[in-house]
């Protein structure tokens, strides 16, 4: 035994995807909630280069720095989870910031022996329309409570494993940002762990709306994810991804709001705002794929960037 009730696993590469993170203010609310607890706590910081951790405090939580040279998103996830030696681990991002009283709602759910994993729900900050139009957009289906983990829908910067069911690499081998979450769920229900939503487990994302970069990043690795795994061959590539901006995106877009928008604050007079600013994304949308189809350099960059 580690004599360690809680890890907290936080990567740090989404604070600079992002360009706004206040990744300070954010590890020390985490921070703040991990002495709040009865047990013992401690925070893994994983980055791609080399950190210095704050000091923890007094409360009993330690706070460890682990580099991972050159490592991309999952990458940094496994091998905080390999260095985690708490009794229950748990991975977020160092743009998100707990909800009030997360971590005690967290480890309460774990009170039930028969729960291996604790998954809760995802907001970006604020309570504009363009704020919620993009948790509806983003997180939309962790709304949808009924059929969450039965669809194997888990986001990676908001769940948590019993360290006896965290299996090596629980997030595959992925060197870039997409594909882990699914694969890390389906693992655990595979091997007959109970996974369990808890409504009230909410984390706060810092909204990266108006961040240029952040956006087109983000855009650009789900539009480029068919031709990098081979699931679109290579003639019909710039198809795809062009046939996917003009219609699949939009629909799915509108098809969130729809079914997210009433959970995330949306009601019927923003409608006219929402389509308004997903004309304006679709143009963007648009916009970006075409420069990266169009210039092969750039494509072949991004998909360094965000593969490895």
């Amino acid at each position: 035994m580690s004599g360690i009730d809680l890890t907290i696993v936080i990567e740090c590469t989404t604070g600079e995807i992002t360009g706004r993170c206040d990744g300070a203010a954010n590890l020390a609310a985490w921070l703040a909630q991990a002495r709040e607890l009865s047990g013992r706590s401690e925070v893994v910081i994983a980055a791609p280069r080399p950190i210095r951790p704050p000091d923890g405090g007094a409360g009993g939580v330690e706070v460890r720095g682990l580099e991972v040279a050159g490592a991309g998103y999952y990458a940094l996830k496994n091998a905080g989870a390999e260095a985690a030696r708490g009794e229950v681990v748990l991975f977020t991002d160092i743009d998100c910031r707990p909800a009030p009283s997360y971590l005690a709602t967290l480890l309460e759910a774990f009170r039930d022996p028969g729960v291996a994993c604790v998954a809760g729900r995802s907001f970006y900050d604020g309570e504009g329309l363009v704020t919620r139009l993009n948790t509806a957009h983003s997180f939309g289906d962790l709304h949808r409570q009924p059929g969450y983990v039965e669809r194997g829908l888990v986001l990676s910067h908001n769940v948590a494993v019993r360290r006896s069911a965290l299996q090596a690499q629980p997030f595959g081998p992925y060197a870039g940002r997409i594909g882990g979450d699914r694969h890390f769920l389906d693992r655990v229900r595979a091997a007959g762990h109970r996974v369990l939503l808890v409504p009230g487990l909410v984390i706060h994302h810092e909204d990266i709306s108006y961040n240029l970069r952040g956006t087109l990043e983000r855009h650009l690795r789900e539009h480029l994810l068919p031709v990098h795994y081979g699931t679109v061959g290579q003639r019909f590539s710039a198809a795809w991804t062009v046939a996917s901006v003009l219609a699949l995106r939009p629909l799915l877009r509108l098809k969130r709001v729809a079914q997210a928008g009433p959970r995330v604050g949306l009601g019927g007079r923003h409608w006219p705002a929402a389509l308004l600013v997903n004309a304006g994304y679709w143009a963007f949308d648009l916009a970006c794929v075409f420069a990266v189809l169009a210039v092969p350099r750039l494509r072949r960059r991004w998909l360094r960037f965000v593969y490895g």
